[in-house]
């Protein structure tokens, strides 16, 4: 029961929320049915504290991915034009096929023409580490990738740490699932968040669309769950002082040195 008690005080305190100096001893309090009491409550800001941590975290996800949607959307069609002008330089490079060294997304179709496929990889990259990852990239695929990065003016939330960092918006163009696969584990790596976009300009701002309204509602769900808690703890705290008096008798009949 002290453990729970202590449990308590540290959420209150979190939340901002002081408890009551009432401490009047109850002569018809059950002890028994305190520590059931306890453990429910317990049980409950426990499970509170759990869901509001899942949604708060795909909160911030939403928040990075419309942020991705909106800033990819803004370097897109220049970065495609760029590494389809890199693809054709390396065309006079190289002619080996099937390696990593090969052309850049050049791909042949059953028709007279040559139609070149770009593959794509957006997300954010902490700002501090977004030139090693650009390196380290290049490095991986020998050159044989485009990547544009954009600089967010202002610092995000990072939906992992929960902190609020500066971040670039990134896009890479690659050709071949080697290439790709290289790419998504130098992300992991660098702990760079990846988020699915669409090149067609009306399913992004659809696609946008649908992220906002996610983000609203989650935002109502999450403004809920805290006024739940809030009350939870502000009942807690109501009786918080009698509890401890409770407790602190109890074991001071059995540790006669606890200091309360």
């Amino acid at each position: 029961m002290a453990r729970r008690l202590r449990l308590f005080k540290e959420q209150m305190t979190k939340a901002g929320v002081s408890p009551s100096m009432w401490s009047t001893r109850d002569d018809h309090f059950d002890l028994e049915h305190l520590e059931v009491k306890l453990e429910e409550l317990e049980a409950e800001l426990l499970e509170i504290n759990a869901n509001n941590e899942k949604l708060q975290h795909t909160y911030n996800e939403l928040l990075e991915y419309k942020l991705v949607l909106e800033k990819v959307g803004e370097l897109f069609s220049s970065a495609k034009n760029k590494a389809v002008a890199h693809q054709k330089e390396l065309e006079f490079q190289t002619t080996v096929e099937g390696s990593i060294d090969s052309p850049l997304l050049l791909e042949q179709e059953e028709t007279t023409t040559k139609q070149i496929k770009l593959g794509f990889i957006g997300g954010l990259v902490h700002r501090e580490k977004s030139i090693p990852f650009e390196r380290i990239i290049f490095r991986a695929a020998r050159g044989n990738l485009f990547l544009k990065q954009g600089v967010i003016e202002h610092p995000v939330l990072d939906p992992l740490s929960g902190e609020m960092v500066h971040k670039n918006v990134f896009v890479v163009f690659y050709s071949g699932e080697r290439v790709k696969s290289k790419i998504l584990k130098i992300c992991d790596a660098f702990g760079a968040n990846r988020y699915a976009f669409s090149n067609d300009s009306s399913k992004q701002f659809q696609t946008i669309r649908e992220v906002s309204g996610r983000i609203s509602e989650l935002k109502a769900t999450i403004d809920a769950a805290l006024i739940h808690r809030s009350t939870l703890l502000q009942t807690i705290g109501y009786h918080h002082g009698q509890w401890r008096l409770l407790v602190c008798l109890i074991l001071d009949l059995v540790f006669s040195k606890y200091n309360c």
